[in-house]
Order: C-alpha cells, then sequence, then structure tokens
C-alpha cells in the first residue's frame, strides 16, 4: 500500500513538472547544442603556449528504443543551486541519426543571453559572488545540458556533462588578453585596476579602474569571471566556457517507465520515471 501512494504522489509530481521541463528543453537547445567539441583536441596552454583545454572525442551511442523519448525526475535529499530539485532527461534519437542525450534542472526558463561583454550576466538564480566564483559554478536552471562520454551497458547509463556550458556565449563575447610568464591567456588584462571589485558587494556592472598597458575598462562581472579563469578560459584568440566535465551520472533504467541513479560527485540520489 505504501509503495503504492508514493507511486501516485511521485506520477502526479512529475506530471505537474512535465509541461514546464519540456518547455525549458526546448527553449534551451540552442545555448548548448552549438558546442560539442567532437573530434577536437587542444592542449593546455602554458609555457608561453596558450591553448584552451584538452577535450576528449564523444564516442558514438545508441540509444535502446524502449527507452527513447523523456523522462521527468527528481533528486531525492537534494536540491540545485535555484533551490529546486526537478530534472529532466531527453533520450532522444532524430530521424536523420545521431543519438543524443539532454539534460534539463529545475523549472525555470534560462535567461536572455547576454549582448555585450560587460554584460552583467548570471546563469541561474544565484547571486553574483566576487570573492568566490564558484556561486557560478551550476549547474543552473533551464538550460539543455549536452551529455558527453556516454556509455550504455544493458540498462545502465553512464554520462557527464559540463556545467560551465551556459556561459559559453559570454565568454565568447570577451577579448582574449596575454598573461606574463607563459600563463595562459584571460579575458581581462592582467594590469585591469580592478581592486574595488574585492571586498564588500560591488554591483556587477562597477567599472574597474583602466588597464595602465591597454585602457580597457573592465567590470567587476568580467574581473570575477576572468581572474579565476572561472567560467571563462582562453587561448591566444578566443575565449570559451570551460569545458571541464565535472558532472557525472550512473543511472539504471529498472524498467521502461522508471529508474534510479546518482550524480556526482555529491552522491545525489536521481529518481526519475515517464
Amino acid at each position: 500500500m505504501a509503495s503504492s501512494i508514493a507511486r501516485k504522489q511521485w506520477t502526479a509530481r512529475a506530471g505537474l513538472r512535465r509541461a514546464t521541463l519540456l518547455a525549458g528543453l526546448t527553449l534551451a537547445g540552442s545555448a548548448c547544442d552549438a558546442r560539442t567539441y567532437a573530434g577536437t583536441l587542444r592542449q593546455d596552454g602554458f609555457a608561453g603556449a596558450p591553448m584552451l583545454p584538452a577535450v576528449p572525442d564523444d564516442p558514438s551511442f545508441i540509444i535502446p528504443s524502449a527507452l527513447v523519448g523523456t523522462w521527468s525526475g527528481y533528486f531525492q535529499g537534494y536540491t540545485l543551486l535555484s533551490g529546486s530539485d526537478a530534472v529532466t532527461l531527453a533520450l532522444e534519437h532524430p530521424a536523420g541519426g545521431g543519438d543524443q542525450i539532454r539534460v534539463v534542472f529545475g523549472t525555470e526558463p534560462p535567461p536572455a543571453l547576454p549582448t555585450a561583454a560587460t554584460d552583467a550576466w548570471i546563469a541561474g538564480s544565484a547571486p553574483p559572488d566576487f570573492v568566490s566564483p564558484l556561486a557560478n559554478y551550476g549547474p543552473f536552471d533551464g538550460f539543455a545540458y549536452v551529455a558527453h562520454e556516454v556509455r550504455w551497458q544493458g540498462r545502465r547509463l553512464t554520462f557527464s556533462i559540463a556545467t560551465w556550458d551556459p556561459w559559453q556565449t559570454w565568454c565568447q563575447l570577451q577579448t582574449s588578453y596575454p598573461y606574463p610568464n607563459g600563463n595562459r591567456n584571460r579575458c581581462v588584462p592582467h594590469d585591469a585596476e580592478c581592486f574595488n571589485c574585492f571586498g564588500g558587494s560591488p554591483a556587477p556592472g562597477t567599472l574597474c579602474g583602466p588597464s595602465p598597458s591597454t585602457g580597457v575598462v573592465a567590470t567587476c562581472a568580467q574581473a570575477e569571471r576572468c581572474v579565476a579563469e572561472l567560467p571563462c578560459v582562453c587561448d591566444a584568440v578566443v575565449c570559451e566556457s570551460d569545458p571541464d566535465r565535472n558532472r557525472g551520472f550512473d543511472l539504471t533504467f529498472d524498467t521502461d517507465l522508471a529508474g534510479s541513479g546518482t550524480m556526482l560527485p555529491q552522491s545525489a540520489t536521481l529518481r526519475f520515471m515517464r
């Protein structure tokens, strides 16, 4: 009886989320789909050779036909930065081939994309943190994260995501500046006068002093995200969001209608159904 009641509650919960989450998946797809890194290998950028971090190729995979579709789920005993525990898995088999898996967290739509390098853009509802950029770490609500390193073993599915992916547009709007002593380029000049950004709670759009070497006036938002190379990394020409795949999923589809698993490294239990 208890399991029957729990399943009814779970079903009702999933039904309430489904419309919102599917809408988020549709709206968010363009934010991350354009960046897959497939077939690209970039080397670390030190010793005078600034390059973007290495990203392994993604192997092709085939989703078991009985599992193709959209799965609604939630974390058990764990919440996202937004306070939500909702998650949607889209196991997609396009007519033209090339199976893919996308993940959407939360129930809120993604914010509008930034349009200028100085936009004080923040992915998600967490407040800006000018002391510890990890406040922008994610995963963030509404974005469709593309699954990488997908592996199927029967009904067991493992994959990873890069939680910095939502920052790709913002990072690409930045300019890459050289740093001395063979360090990798960053998206603010190395001598940017941004001391006023670290201490207190400056607004994201607060202006730094001009860089003596370039005359560039950065904002506190740029200083926060560029000096520590989170979330942006740069080579000698461009900046992109850090491709580090820092969330792993280990899921098992118990039946064609339900499953469970874990998100790592948090060891957060995930339950899902359709």
